[in-house]
């Protein structure tokens, strides 16, 4: 008898599962793009002993319950395969959220040979599974920044004047934009760096630099909002200055 309860507990099945469920805080990797929706990036660590990850399954829901769930990457609530995948790390980048708002989340893992887990629930540290609902997150309540600046696509001479027209994108919370300098919304900040060692603080809708070196620049704007900084770089090309004309009076007679 005791032989075969050791038989029986040997070929007991070892289910998968998944551990230390996170979300990412808000980042420029994932944030400083355009979007109409907050990009929340979803974390989990595949965990069964000599096996790997197959497949996995999101669902969020507003409702603690998941009385209508979406699911992860896109809104369908379905199995996702990432067989071939490396892990036991995993992440998962949720399309199509709602700004300003609670959500609930959980997960299921396939193992290669299928085996499915239960629901887990965030945080679910490694052997202290989270009961239902679990740890829910807030969405953020506007996008961040998009800077963005223009100027005369030319080859410029030293010493001259050019003017960089911003036209930098910050949004409210209706998903309005606004020009960021203007602070209509939230107070930012600029920072123009202009490659060439100066910096500048300038909000204004249009600002200047001069290069004093033929060079080939990089020009960089940073524009921080209440949520966060983003940055929009473009090239500039300084070319050796040309002499001003010599005026010389010519008599009519």
């Amino acid at each position: 008898t005791d032989s075969m309860d050791v038989l029986v507990k040997n070929l007991t099945p070892t289910l998968p599962t998944a551990v230390n469920l996170s979300v990412d805080p808000p980042n420029p990797n994932d944030y400083c793009v355009i979007t109409g929706y907050p990009s929340v990036r979803l974390r989990w660590q595949f965990s069964e002993p000599g096996d790997s990850q197959s497949a996995y399954q999101i669902q969020l829901d507003t409702d603690s319950n998941f009385s209508n769930p979406r699911g992860c990457p896109l809104s369908t609530d379905t199995k996702v395969p990432t067989a071939g995948q490396a892990g036991p790390d995993y992440s998962c980048l949720a399309n199509n959220l709602s700004w300003n708002t609670t959500y609930y989340w959980r997960l299921k893992v396939w193992d290669s040979h299928d085996a499915t887990s239960t629901w887990i629930y965030p945080p679910s540290p490694p052997g202290s599974p989270t009961p239902s609902p679990g740890t829910s997150f807030d969405t953020i309540s506007h996008a961040w920044p998009n800077p963005n600046f223009t100027f005369d696509d030319r080859v410029y001479s030293t010493g001259e004047v050019i003017t960089f027209t911003d036209d930098s994108h910050c949004y409210k919370p209706d998903g309005t934009w606004y020009r960021c300098g203007t602070d209509e919304y939230a107070v930012t900040s600029y920072l123009w760096n202009f490659g060439d060692g100066a910096t500048s603080f300038d909000k204004s809708a249009t600002t200047t630099h001069t290069y004093n070196t033929a060079d080939d620049y990089t020009v960089n704007l940073s524009v921080t909002d209440d949520l966060g900084t983003c940055s929009r770089a473009n090239p500039v090309q300084v070319g050796v200055g040309l002499p001003l004309p010599e005026w010389k009076e010519i008599s009519p007679f």
